[in-house]
């Protein structure tokens, strides 16, 4: 079964679990909608009270995002995912309780923690935007603190230059020879390279810390008792503003520039004093993570387009590429060569 197999084998998938591990015989379950990821999740109700259980692909699939070794692992309790969860939940990171690890179907059974992301929760009441997100840069500090604690599958993981490098490679290849068509010049492509190369040079020198790598909107389920972090197995050390990008320029939510700036300028503030250096110093570090991680959103939606025939994520496109353009403005004259190469092959970044 692949990733892409209909909905009726997962569910099958789900159904046989819940009798397994759940004793819960006949269960009915319903498949929520399918991510960028390889895996899919259904809710079940097990006792009177709905559970999720997540349903990872067989065996000697293909790796996804960066090379993540998840479809690699043959035991589900040695998936990242459980390890990553135990830990963060005895740090105090909240995250959903684990249930149940079935092996013979490849699921794991979850807390359910509704319906409520992050984008749903200001959609629903735009009046506590700042507040929701005011909570989600609280999580951060405890994130980072939580590495004290971090095993060897986290702590020896690093988001470095060969990470970053890749995700520069991937907007080259998914944004502009896919997205844009094959036509560009090699010298052109080569020179936006090249440019890029040197601003991960420099990201590789930030301080780093442990980072969740993609916390956005769509990973924070907001309950009544506050936030919870999902999708977190592929968390490791990396640049420290990195999950702050993530959450602060995420092309699902789109802030205005006054609550952007205010919450910005408070996350600087922490991470400023916390390492002992100016708030500009760390605003600057956003502003160049920013370019590097946006255009690899750019490219990521192209890619599940084109690999995963998943056109749905083809809207975010334009706020990603946004964002770019605002981070190389706020940089000012520093990265003038970079901005003008990108513009090149690029010509949305246009100004």
């Amino acid at each position: 079964m692949s990733a892409m197999a209909p909905d009726a084998h997962w569910l099958a998938r789900a159904a046989r679990s819940a009798a397994r591990v759940r004793g819960a015989h006949g269960a009915e379950c319903t498949l929520l909608p399918p991510h960028a990821s390889l895996r899919r999740y259904a809710r079940a109700t097990i006792g009177g009270r709905s559970e999720i259980v997540m349903l990872l692909p067989p065996i000697g699939g293909a790796p996804d995002e960066g090379g993540a070794a998840e479809t690699k692992i043959e035991a589900v309790g040695d998936e990242p995912f459980v390890s990553v969860a135990r830990w963060l939940s005895a740090a105090g990171v909240p995250v959903p309780d684990i249930y149940a690890i079935d092996e013979v179907e490849r699921s794991i059974w979850l807390e359910d923690c509704g319906s409520l992301d992050l984008d749903a929760a200001v959609s629903a009441d735009p009046g506590r935007l700042a507040e929701l997100y005011r909570g989600a840069l609280g999580v951060l500090p405890d994130l980072r603190a939580a590495g004290a604690t971090a095993p060897p599958l986290v702590a020896e993981r690093l988001f470095g230059r060969d990470t970053l490098m890749w995700e520069v490679d991937h907007y080259l290849e998914w944004r502009l020879r896919v997205g844009h068509g094959s036509t560009l010049p090699d010298a052109a492509v080569a020179a936006a390279r090249a440019e890029l190369a040197a601003l991960v040079d420099e990201l590789a020198e930030i301080p780093v810390a442990i980072m969740h790598r993609d916390f956005q909107s769509h990973n924070l389920m907001v309950t009544s008792t506050g936030l919870v972090v999902l999708d977190f197995q592929d968390a490791m050390r990396g640049p420290i503003v990195y999950d702050a990008v993530a959450l602060l320029r995420d092309s699902y939510v789109q802030l205005t520039p006054g609550v952007f700036a205010e919450l910005l300028g408070a996350y600087c503030d922490e991470v400023g004093t916390s390492l002992g250096v100016a708030r500009e110093t760390v605003a600057r570090w956003f502003h160049m993570q920013t370019v590097q991680r946006k255009l690899k959103d750019a490219a990521r939606f192209v890619f599940i387009d084109e690999v995963k025939g998943n056109p749905s994520f083809l809207q975010y496109i334009p706020s990603s590429v946004d964002y770019v353009k605002q981070a190389l403005a706020a940089l000012g004259d520093e990265f003038a060569a970079l901005a003008r190469a990108l513009e090149a092959v690029d010509p949305e970044l246009s100004s």
